[in-house]
């Protein structure tokens, strides 16, 4: 089957030469719009692609924070002439960045990389060292540690995040390197334990939580026992505020 994707550019003559180049290489482009708003309406009316390929500056709101409060589940190519925000933006979880005008052989690698997210296409599988069941007091997973291996319990993590395909696990204060490349993984061993996601590439334990505070923006801010706060996405507050029982 083709790759379904979506564009959002709000440059009507780049907008138009990407769509054209994705059509050519055998992509079904089921949306194209020119900001974040439209794109947003339209994803929550039912649009379901495989991955989105995305402008930065735009009106409405950048291309960043929109990726922000997109699912998990949408992979996200950024599309834009400016070369500063690669570095944030592969922090942030990108699938691809690439820079206007769009070359042909990079935005075949990116389709290339596309494909293999879409068909569940992993690097290294983690090693099972116990059951499923994340409801077990003592439920364990393994992480790196030099040559060898830890193995870390799930209730003491005060939360995971995803940085270039690995998921890192952070106990007080101190960050593992786990067997993981997604949150999909992980969330799929936390039966009963807790962790709720609170941006697109971080799940926290809501027992570490002492407190919140509201931002203008619509997220907020989780404050732990530690003194760190955690910013959680717009689209995540709500269910922040409602695990917290928070107004």
């Amino acid at each position: 089957m083709p790759l379904r994707v979506a564009v959002v550019d709000d440059e009507p003559l780049g907008r138009s030469r990407l769509v054209r180049l994705l059509k050519e290489l055998g992509c079904e482009v089921l949306a194209e719009m020119g900001n974040g708003p439209d794109f947003m309406e339209w994803l929550n009316g039912g649009g379901h692609p495989d991955g989105v390929f995305l402008d930065i500056e735009m009106p409405g709101g950048s291309g960043l924070e929109l990726m922000a409060e997109l699912p998990a589940a949408i992979p996200v190519v950024f599309v834009t002439a400016y070369p500063s925000h690669a570095v944030q933006a592969f922090e942030s979880e990108a699938l691809d960045y690439l820079l206007k005008p769009v070359k042909i052989y990079r935005l075949q690698n990116a389709l290339a990389r596309l494909s293999r997210r879409v068909d569940g296409f992993r690097r290294e599988e983690p090693p099972k060292f116990n059951a499923r069941g994340g409801t077990q007091p003592g439920a364990r997973f393994p992480v790196r540690a030099g040559r060898g291996q830890l193995l870390l319990e799930f209730r003491k993590i005060t939360y995971f995040e995803v940085k270039e395909e690995i998921v890192r696990a952070w106990l007080d204060g101190e960050c593992f390197r786990t067997f993981w490349t997604s949150l999909s993984q992980v969330e799929s061993e936390l039966n009963g334990m807790g962790f709720i996601r609170i941006q697109r590439n971080m799940l926290l334990r809501m027992t570490t939580v002492i407190g919140m505070r509201s931002l203008p923006s619509g997220r907020c801010l989780a404050r732990l026992g530690d003194g760190l706060e955690l910013e959680v996405s717009r689209q995540h507050t709500p269910t922040f505020k409602q695990a917290l029982g928070a107004h």
